[in-house]
């Protein structure tokens, strides 16, 4: 019983580490804007991207059309924290997701349609 529970931490580890052979072709540059905030705040933002008993440690957050990717992060949380989203900033999603990848292309496609 006690095996497959490691597993599913084991592996719901790895889903949220960023993989460096990830990155998103031609993402582009955005203004980087860091906020650190309270819990409240930083839950109010975040809490939306992570799974059913999961709780959201940071985020960030992108819209192409203002060309801004927000970080929200709490006062006094693990410098990690930062690191990890300043990767999202450059481009670099986590292992086995397309997510930032599909945003990307979704908007340049509705761009595209719109000309």
């Amino acid at each position: 019983m006690l095996l497959p529970l490691l597993l599913f931490v084991v592996a719901l580890d790895h889903s949220t580490q960023i993989d460096l052979t990830n990155k998103v072709v031609d993402w582009p540059v955005l203004e980087e804007r860091v906020h650190v905030v309270t819990s409240d705040v930083m839950h109010q933002h975040c809490d939306k991207y992570v799974g059913l008993l999961l709780t959201a440690k940071a985020c960030s957050e992108w819209d192409f059309d203002k060309g801004t990717f927000d970080t929200w992060l709490v006062e006094g949380s693990n410098p990690d924290y930062a690191v990890h989203e300043h990767y999202h900033y450059l481009g670099y999603d986590h292992f086995g997701s397309t997510t930032m990848k599909d945003n990307w292309e979704e908007w340049k496609r509705g761009r595209t349609n719109s000309r």
